[in-house]
């Protein structure tokens, strides 16, 4: 399936990369780490023991910059990411041994963020530059996966999310995201940037467990090619 998630991310960033080059925008590759902050319910599973807790992720992929002078940009990409949280099961029975028993469970769900922002060079002094940016984030569900440690210490994975857990695995996200893009010219036609950003989703990853999340923040490294 991660040949099948890559193949959509190539098949959209494709016409992107020809439409790029024959405007002559500056086109980015590059990834980061993303780190969530979910609220989970109090008690979404009845009569169960457990605890819930967040898993980080990654993002990797392609952006567009392109403006009508300067100091002003737009841009729009196509992320590959993941996004999870752990579920630890409490069981009231010791369940050393037992094969069929899982002791946690990782929930794992790809998607392709699709970022849409708008960038204002705010400093520019000869190879540095700063542009603070602000935009939404659509993302799109490729496929959720669930990875066990069973009692044993054996594990499972599956393409089925627990029943157990009644999750309900969002297929689109949306969001706002604020963001500090840091550059460094490398040459005339190439520049590396940092990018510290702060996330705010209007929607839940799994609506039945978590219940808000406040605040999604990372940071992207790209390397960045000006095509003249």
């Amino acid at each position: 399936m991660k040949i099948k998630s890559l193949s959509f991310l190539l098949y959209f960033l494709f016409p992107l990369s020809i439409f790029a080059q024959q405007s002559k925008f500056y086109v980015g590759l590059g990834g980061g780490i993303d780190v969530y902050d979910y609220e989970f319910f109090d008690n979404p599973i009845d009569n169960f023991k457990h605890q819930f807790s967040k898993t980080d992720g990654y993002s990797i992929g392609m952006r567009l910059n392109f403006g009508p002078v300067s100091k002003v940009r737009f841009s729009a990409g196509a992320y590959f990411s993941q996004k999870g949280y752990k579920l630890i099961y409490n069981w009231t029975s010791s369940i050393d041994g037992d094969a069929e028993m899982p002791k946690e469970s990782i929930l794992l769900a790809d998607f392709v963020d699709i970022p849409l922002s708008f960038n204002y060079r705010l400093i520019g002094k000869n190879s540095f530059h700063i542009s603070p940016s602000i935009g939404v984030m659509t993302s799109v569900n490729l496929e959720n996966n669930e990875f066990s440690i069973m009692g044993d210490g054996s594990e499972i994975a599956s393409n089925n999310i627990s029943e157990l857990t009644n999750s309900v695995i969002a297929n689109l996200l949306f969001a706002g995201k604020f963001s500090l893009i840091i550059g460094i010219d490398l040459s005339k036609a190439m520049f590396i940037s940092l990018e510290p950003y702060v996330v705010k989703n209007f929607n839940e990853l799994d609506k039945a467990i978590i219940d808000t999340t406040p605040l999604n923040y990372g940071g992207i490294v790209s390397l960045n090619f000006r095509i003249l």
